[in-house]
C-alpha cells in the first residue's frame, strides 16, 4: 500500500498542473490512500515552500490543525489558519476572559466552537490540503510556535474564507493583519 501511495503522490506532480495552487486530483481515491499511511514527526520550524501539500491528521478546533507534509520529509506541523478566530471548544483562559468582558458565555462559546470544529473536521480531516504563506516574507510561526498558513482545500477553495462565509468564525484581520485581510474583512460573517 505504501508503494501505491508514493506512486500516486508522484503522479500528482507530473505535467503542467503540478505548479498550480488548485488541486487537480481525484480526492476520494487519494484521501483514503494517503491518510491511512502517512505518519510524521512534529517540526513547526521545518522549512516549507509555497504550495506544499499536506494531509490533515488532526483537527484541534475550527482554526488549528495538525498536518503531515507530503514532501517525503516525514515532518508535520501544528498549523494556525490566519485571519480567522473560531469559538473555543473548552473553557480556557480566552473563553473566560471574553465572557468576563461581556461577550457570550463560555457555555455558548463551546457550543459554537463544537460546530466550527465539526465543519473543519468534515472539510479537512484525512484530506490533502495545499499550504499558502500568510506573510510576504513567506511562512512564519505565531507566538505559540504554530505554523501560520492559509489552507486550500481539495476543491480549490480558501478554508478561512469558507469558515467566515459559513458564519463559524470571526474575522481576526484587525487584531492580526495578514495578506488576505482586505478579502476576509469583506466577508460578512454572522458570528460576532
Amino acid at each position: 500500500m505504501r508503494i501505491f501511495t508514493l506512486t500516486l503522490l508522484a503522479l500528482l506532480c507530473l505535467g503542467p498542473a503540478c505548479g498550480r495552487v488548485r488541486n487537480t486530483w481525484d480526492s476520494s481515491e487519494l484521501h483514503s490512500a494517503v491518510s491511512s499511511n502517512i505518519n510524521c514527526r512534529k517540526d513547526n520550524n521545518y522549512p516549507i515552500r509555497e504550495g506544499t501539500k499536506a494531509v490533515v491528521k488532526r483537527v484541534s478546533d475550527g482554526d488549528t490543525i495538525f498536518a503531515c507534509f507530503l514532501d517525503g520529509s516525514g515532518k508535520g506541523a501544528s498549523i494556525r489558519i490566519p485571519g480567522i478566530d473560531c469559538p473555543e471548544t473548552s473553557a480556557n483562559a480566552k473563553c473566560l476572559r471574553e465572557q468576563a468582558s461581556g461577550m457570550r458565555s463560555c457555555k455558548q462559546e463551546i457550543k459554537l466552537g463544537g460546530k466550527a470544529k465539526a465543519k473543519a473536521t468534515e472539510l479537512l480531516l484525512h484530506r490533502v490540503i495545499v499550504l499558502e504563506a500568510a506573510d510576504k516574507a513567506g511562512f512564519a510561526n505565531d507566538r505559540y510556535g504554530r505554523l501560520l498558513a492559509y489552507l486550500r482545500t481539495d476543491d480549490g477553495k480558501d478554508f478561512g474564507k469558507r469558515m467566515l462565509s459559513d458564519g463559524l468564525c470571526r474575522d481576526y484581520s484587525k487584531k492580526y493583519p495578514h495578506l488576505r485581510a482586505r478579502e476576509y474583512s469583506q466577508i460578512k460573517s454572522a458570528l460576532k
